[in-house]
């Protein structure tokens, strides 16, 4: 199981519907993979099911066509039991970005892809 939102064309946001740190069971995990030929800098911003900025955003760069993996579960600032969204925004990039994120239980794993372009 899972579900995705549908990024507006030339956007440099991403809405990620399910983040979870313990909460219900889940950790995720999500990779951002950088498609232009320059560096990508952005951040991630957490919130919780009110809506509720939590913690700092968590900055990244990564370079031209590479990727990186971020764990909730062993990075950033969010606290156990944790259940709520989060938002990617892309700094000085033209939607250049894909992001996979994938959820592990004891009983299951999902996966979905925001397309960058």
């Amino acid at each position: 199981m899972g579900t995705y939102t549908e990024v507006s064309n030339g956007s440099n946001t991403v809405n990620l519907p399910v983040i979870a740190k313990g909460g219900y069971g889940y950790t995720t995990g999500l990779t951002i993979l950088n498609t232009s030929g320059a560096t990508v800098n952005g951040n991630i911003s957490y919130y919780d099911l009110n809506g509720s900025l939590v913690g700092s955003s968590q900055v990244f760069n990564i370079g031209p066509n590479a990727s990186k993996g971020i764990f909730q579960g062993s990075e950033g600032t969010l606290p156990a039991n944790f259940y709520g969204t989060a938002v990617v925004t892309e700094s000085g990039g033209s939607n250049d970005l894909i992001i996979t994120t994938n959820a592990l239980s004891p009983i299951s794993f999902y996966s979905y892809t925001e397309p960058g372009q």
